[in-house]
């Protein structure tokens, strides 16, 4: 660094004075005055307080006072531990990440450099040290802050700026144009009189030698008022064009907190002379911010209010406006010449900085001269200064290289080997011939360029060069002369020295078009069918034409998978891809952590291997990466869900907080948990084993191969996973990641049962997200959810329309891969009664229900033969045993006789539960007719057979346990009412008493017969239903009224009674559950069940009305009451019985009775019972209101509750009755068929068996009509059946799709446009057969002279007919076929929009 002028040292020393004179906010308190001697400041300790000329330093106090605000509080300069972008991170970030503990960066980086100072004098770090320092500690924390800005610290950014020494520059040395008295610098002889410069004879003016660099003091926000719209402050700095860039980049990122780009967008173009059409202009604004906003961008411009830059400008400006977006959220950096800025007085101020610092429209002069403004519109703003005024081109070097710098500092992708710089593209507006030298260096430099053709001068002229060198070679005669034409038109040009500028001009451009690869043209004109963020990434892509890794990695940063279909991974570089497998399975990894699903069916399209990709270990990292993206709600409440699975009861009832969520070897099992804890099925828990454990803690946002290369290869291909596709399903399903779960539900095996699991555990998330008031994400699960029960209904319905047999067996088919279990039971377990009540369903339980009776046997048939059973030969009968007999028999009679001969019990299961998948679908089952003796030839139903058929069919079991039940309710009622008195029991209640116990062990072996494994799960699933609640309280009352039967003395005998009394009464209620057979009163008692809940939630409202009038009621009408339980009887008795009529009005208006007692002796003495009411005018009218409140107000919201409750489960009453319907017929085929009390005889039975089984001596096995278990090959044949229905559902509603009319539009839209680029090929197909022509003309036309002449003009007119009539007749009809298909276009542009409308209004 220079000396600094003694001119200067006066301000200097008056400025550090005043800085020590100023408050110190941070540490609160008031420093006293002090003054600092500094005569001189010496070339290296120009920051320094001690002064090596002067040989005077700082006093005690001052060094004291310094090193209190150096250590003041370091932290405030820290930047905040910001969440890290998924798409982008700071070079080298993920390699400083493994360093630490569990992925943690280390947080005492950067200590020396805000940390206490040892120095004995006031010493600062030096610039270079303290930048790459604070820039190695924010890289290792993030690239950026939160996309969010926050308000800047104003403190921290000055202390920064002065520890850095980030400065700016003045013209110390007066230098003399050759003509007039101003300085070079561009101010004038006056300006430097004030500043008492020496002479310097020279003639050439520097910066490095003619200007002194001084600490920045124009820094801060600029307020701009007067122009037109306001904004929020906008930050600005000033800096020397060689400022370190690592402190630039500090100040833009920690300060700043800019939010990290995934693209750099420079615009380069006419500054002043660029007016395109307001046409043009609107499409240049539109495309720009489509593609800042689309790729999360920053633009950087000039920043001033003039030519392209206010363009840009007002783009911002109307983005903001239209899309409501916050100015926060889009970047718009203006990187000016400092001494070009208008009214720049106004930014310069103190060493900390102008907050704000008014920039105001009525202090700048009416036209533009040589100063421009800034404009308003930009967010950040650079200004660059070199100590000159009024040279533009200051700022083009520094602009440069901190571009660059920028790429450097951030990659795109989150995984090592897909990392590349961040990519920057350069995009030209018009211009002139600067902009020509700009675009030349740019593209030396291997920038891509956009080149906007139609927006004038030199991008038409970048255009037409571009266009030219496809139709001619550069080397080629007559190009360079083209383009020279071509430039003198374009441009203006000075006379003086015109030829060479031109010559260099078209040279800058054939230099260009050497790497024309690295062009890119897109034209305004096209705009409307054609985006600009794909001509930013095809240029991106022709800069990387070379790496393709780098392609891939680019298109999957801006999800552009289209792109990387239709240029990077075509069809014919297949094998290519597949020998680079690895980056593939990496690239497959960051796609589904993006939750980029179109990538991933290309990456399966190309060959990925699910079963090679998902290990272990890199299915433990994807659960870790996605539960670290802290922007995710889904994301949020898992993480939620495993701390609060892992939270003790120790630390739970010590009200302990739970530890911040960190990824550990168990995660994978805690996911698990999560599972069961959701489904409440242990089961369902697929990660309970202890190889789901993992050893290495650190998450890494790459895939991670696991073992895989370990294993031969059939190992390989089968992998750490049966199913791979269905653990990702879970994955993606647990996120509510709805694309990505749909396509890998779609590449999974068991798609009912796994969109019935997924639609279980959305509905479970959703409740979780209630309970945390996360609305949105309810809504979004909830909506998720609906989505799965339709496509596992549908897909349920095509398998039974196709093949009934079939369908029936996969509602009961085995899951081996969910946990054992079976489509029924996800479906009762998680109230799926949409599925419930399909029609597959339905029938399939109305099988079960009917047993092996016919299934149209009428109910009061088989009620007549239970009372009458001489009358069961009647009834016909149906076998599937029988069925493979049947198929040999000739069909063509239409009642068959065959014969059923009773097997012994495991031949009977293994029969009943054979798969019939591929016999014939049109076979039925058929009817039998009973003999009483038959032979192993004649075929019908044995009768030993026929009665066990009857007996043990599920609605012969309801039919008789009701009419068991009837008695017993008949010998309770008979007992209770006429022989319940103390002392020793009577017979009958004996007889209760034993039946009781039946009852009652038959709902533990329900408990016990759960499908659940553990036992809290059995017993949650047998809660769960409110008949079973029911249950437990008329049990628990029964067993008390025993208890107190015989506890109680015959004085106290009558509390027996009436705990009799009410459990009779619940078993009358009990008898309720018989209603749910019946189609039509089964939904009346699910109406009376909720309505029960509307009555209780009525109850709490009206129970604060009895007590505030019945309190108020009472101390009106007997004051001073006796304190005793009497009392709370009188509060609410008056009141409470009001409402059903009975008003009180004698007690209410004071009348005394002739039994009341008024005397207070006396009713004190009996408590308050019997006393005369007081005269109280107030009472009435109190009464009148609770009235009115009571009777009008309350008793209609109860009305209103139940009519809603109503209307609400009678709309879809059929299907909440089909849904109950399965637990009743569920538990009548699993119940024993003795009725109690006989029934302890079948328990005693299993019982046995059971301990025979244990012991090895019986078979467990049994028919199961709700579970069928079926070898590898039926299961895979019933897999198939399946798949090809769901690929049959999936084609025919792709069908439907794309016969609406809206698709329709879509598609024609689509086609127009592959019309439009067809015509375009086509064009330029004739454009090369012309040329080719021509080739051949002037090959013709050099014939031999000894051809004559008039033969030689008829050849040559000829030709030249031949070749423009074809040329001008396809032109010409291209411009009206594009017409047409313009007005088409707009058509059906007009057209959809109604098609919207319609809709709307339709959905309003």
């Amino acid at each position: 660094m220079d000396d600094y002028s003694p001119d200067n040292v006066g301000s200097i020393r008056q400025t550090h004075h005043e800085y020590f004179q100023n408050e110190d906010p941070s540490q609160g308190q008031s420093h006293p005055k002090r003054s600092i001697d500094i005569s001189k400041w010496g070339k290296s300790d120009s920051f320094h307080g001690h002064d090596q000329r002067s040989q005077k330093k700082v006093t005690v106090k001052d060094r004291d006072k310094l090193k209190r605000m150096q250590k003041g509080n370091p932290d405030s300069m820290l930047p905040p531990l910001a969440q890290r972008s998924v798409d982008f991170v700071p070079k080298n970030h993920m390699k400083k990440k493994s360093k630490g503990k569990h992925g943690r960066t280390n947080q005492n980086e950067g200590e020396e450099i805000y940390g206490k100072t040892k120095q004995a004098h006031i010493s600062m770090p030096k610039a270079t040290n303290l930048c790459n320092a604070s820039v190695k500690k924010h890289k290792s924390e993030t690239a950026m802050a939160s996309k969010t800005a926050s308000v800047i610290d104003k403190d921290a950014l000055a202390d920064f700026i002065r520890k850095a020494k980030i400065t700016q520059r003045e013209c110390r040395l007066y230098t003399p144009k050759d003509t007039g008295d101003d300085c070079q610098c561009g101010r004038d002889k006056k300006w430097h009189d004030t500043k008492q410069p020496q002479k310097y004879d020279s003639g050439i003016w520097d910066m490095k030698t003619h200007t002194l660099e001084t600490p920045c003091k124009s820094f801060g926000e600029i307020k701009f008022e007067g122009f037109g719209n306001e904004t929020a402050n906008r930050p600005y700095i000033r800096v020397d064009p060689k400022t370190n860039l690592e402190c630039l980049w500090t100040v833009m990122t920690k300060h700043w907190k800019l939010h990290s780009p995934r693209l750099l967008i420079s615009i380069t173009g006419g500054a002043k002379r660029f007016n395109p059409t307001p046409e043009h202009q609107e499409i240049f604004k539109r495309v720009l911010m489509n593609a800042a906003t689309t790729t999360d961008a920053w633009i950087i411009t000039g920043g001033m209010a003039t030519g392209v830059m206010k363009i840009v400008g007002e783009a911002v400006k109307d983005h903001i406006l239209t899309k409501g977006t916050s100015d926060k959220k889009i970047v718009a950096l203006g990187i000016a010449t400092w001494g070009c800025v208008a009214n720049r007085e106004c930014l310069d101020g103190s060493y900390r900085g102008l907050w704000p610092a008014t920039y105001r429209s009525a202090d700048l002069e009416s036209g533009y001269g040589p100063e421009v403004p800034l404009d308003h519109n930009h967010t950040h703003f650079i200004l660059v200064d070199d100590g000159s005024i009024k040279k533009y081109g200051v700022e083009i070097e520094l602009g440069a290289k901190l571009e660059k710098f920028i790429t450097k500092q951030i990659n795109t992708g989150v995984a090592e080997l897909q990392s590349v710089d961040l990519p920057m593209v350069k995009i030209v507006v018009e211009g002139g011939v600067n902009t020509m030298k700009t675009v030349s260096e740019s593209v030396a430099a291997d920038i891509p360029v956009l080149v906007l053709q139609g927006s004038g001068r030199a991008a038409d002229f970048i255009s037409y060069g571009y266009k030219l060198s496809e139709e001619k070679d550069i080397k080629e005669k007559g190009f360079h002369e083209k383009l020279k034409k071509k430039a003198e038109n374009i441009f203006e040009w000075e006379e003086q020295d015109k030829k060479e500028q031109i010559e260099d001009c078209v040279k800058q451009l054939e230099d260009v078009l050497v790497k024309k690869g690295l062009i890119t043209v897109f034209n305004l004109n096209e705009a409307d069918r054609k985006d600009i963020d794909t001509a930013i990434l095809d240029a991106l892509l022709k800069a990387k034409k070379s790496n393709s890794e780098a392609q891939l990695s680019l298109a999957l940063a801006w999800n552009r998978s289209d792109i990387a279909r239709e240029k990077i991974i075509t069809n014919d570089k297949r094998k290519q891809w597949k020998k680079k497998e690895d980056f593939l399975y990496h690239a497959m990894f960051i796609a589904l952590v993006q939750n980029k699903v179109d990538f991933v069916k290309l990456f399966v399209d190309c060959g990925v291997s699910f079963n090679k990709f998902l290990s272990i270990k890199t299915l433990w990292n994807l659960y870790a990466c996605s539960l670290l993206n802290r922007s995710d709600s889904s994301a949020h409440l898992l993480r939620q869900l495993i701390m609060y699975i892992k939270q003790s009861w120790r630390a739970y009832l010590c009200c302990r907080q739970p530890d911040n969520f960190r990824p550990k070897t168990d995660l994978l099992k805690s996911v698990g948990k999560i599972i069961v804890h959701l489904l409440r099925d242990e089961s369902m828990n697929v990660y309970s084993n202890k190889k789901f454990m993992v050893e290495d803690e650190n998450s890494e946002l790459k895939w991670l191969p696991g073992n895989h290369k370990k294993k031969n290869k059939a190992e390989e291909d089968t992998g750490d996973f049966e199913q791979p596709e269905k653990e990702l399903f879970l994955w993606a399903i647990l996120f509510n990641r709805e694309d990505m779960a749909r396509m890998l539900w779609k590449k999974s095996i068991n798609h009912i049962a796994g969109a019935l699991v997924a639609c279980a555990l959305l509905k479970r998330l959703a409740s979780k997200a209630d309970d945390n008031e996360e609305l949105e994400l309810k809504a979004k699960l909830l909506e998720h959810s609906e989505k799965y029960e339709d496509l596992a209904t549908a897909v349920l319905g095509q398998c039974y329309r196709k093949d009934k047999q079939s369908a029936h067996q996969l509602v009961v088919r085995q899951l081996n891969n969910y946990g054992r279990t079976t489509l029924f039971t996800l479906a009762e377990a998680n109230e799926l009664m949409k599925f419930m009540g399909h029609t597959c369903c339905q029938t399939k339980l109305n099988l079960i229900w009917k047993g092996q009776m016919a299934a149209n046997t009428p109910s009061l048939q088989i009620l007549i033969s239970i009372i009458f059973p001489i009358l069961i030969p009647l009834i016909k009968f149906s076998s599937d045993q029988a069925q493979d007999e049947v198929e040999e028999q000739p069909k063509d009679k239409g009642n068959r006789k065959n014969m059923v001969s009773p097997k012994d019990e495991d031949q009977k299961a293994k029969a009943s539960s054979r798969s019939k998948i591929h016999q014939d679908k049109h076979d039925k089952q058929w009817l039998y007719n009973i003999e009483k003796f038959t032979d192993e030839t004649s075929h019908s139903v044995n009768l030993c057979c026929a009665f066990y058929y009857f007996y043990t069919a599920p609605i012969t079991v309801f039919i008789i346990n009701t009419i068991s039940y009837l008695v017993f309710l008949a010998i309770f009622t008979y007992f209770v009412l006429t022989d319940l008195y103390p002392g020793k029991p009577s017979v009958l209640e004996y007889i209760t008493w034993g039946w009781s116990v039946t009852l009652l062990i038959e709902e533990f072996r329900q408990v016990a017969a759960r499908d659940q494994r553990s036992i809290k799960f059995k017993i949650h699933s047998w809660f769960s239903s409110i008949w079973n609640k029911f249950d437990l309280v008329m049990y628990l009352l029964f067993l008390v009224s025993v208890i107190t039967r015989g506890a109680l003395s015959e004085d106290q005998f009558t509390w027996a009674r009436i705990i009799y009394s009410i459990t009779l009464a619940l078993c009358y209620l009990r008898f309720m559950q018989v209603f749910f057979v019946e189609k039509h009163i089964g939904p009346k008692v699910i109406i009376i069940k909720n309505m029960i809940v509307d009555l209780v939630f009525f109850m709490m409202i009206f129970t604060i009305f009895l007590l505030s009038f019945g309190v108020a009621y009472q101390a009106n009408l007997y004051p001073n009451s006796e304190p005793n339980w009497y009392l709370l009887k009188s509060v609410v008795y008056m009141p409470f019985w009001q409402l059903y009529g009975e008003l009180f009005l004698d007690n209410m208006e004071g009348k005394t009775q002739d039994d009341c007692i008024k005397n207070e002796t006396l009713w004190r003495a009996q408590g308050g019972q019997g006393r005369c009411p007081a005269d109280n005018a107030l009472v009435p009218l109190l009464g009148a209101i609770y009235l009115v409140l009571t009777n009008i107000l309350l008793i209609n919201l109860l009305i209103a509750m139940f009519s809603y409750t109503f209307q609400k489960v009678q709309v879809q009453s059929e299907n909440v009755w089909r849904f109950y319907r399965f637990s009743l017929v569920h538990e009548y085929y699993d119940r024993p068929f003795l009725c109690p009390p006989f029934i302890i005889f079948i328990h005693l039975y299993r019982l046995f068996r059971y301990v025979c089984h244990k012991l090895g001596c019986v078979s467990s096995k049994s028919c199961n009509e709700f579970r069928l278990e079926l070898d590898n090959e039926e299961d895979c044949c019933l897999t198939l059946i399946e798949k090809a229905e769901l690929e049959e559902y999936l084609s025919s509603t792709q069908r439907q799709e794309l016969e609406s009319v809206e698709k329709k539009v879509t598609t024609t839209h689509e086609r127009l446009k592959e019309v439009i680029d067809d015509l375009d090929h086509i064009r330029k197909s004739i454009k090369l057969l012309s040329r080719q022509n021509e080739k051949v003309t002037a090959a013709t036309l050099l014939r031999p002279v000894d051809v004559q002449t008039d033969v030689k003009n008829d050849t040559r007119g000829k030709m030249q007919m031949h070749q423009n009539e074809p040329e001008s007749q396809v032109e010409e009809m291209l411009q009206i076929l594009k017409q047409i298909l313009r007005n088409q276009k707009r058509n059906i542009h007009t057209s959809h929009l109604e098609i919207t409308d319609i809709s709307l209004s339709t959905d309003a």
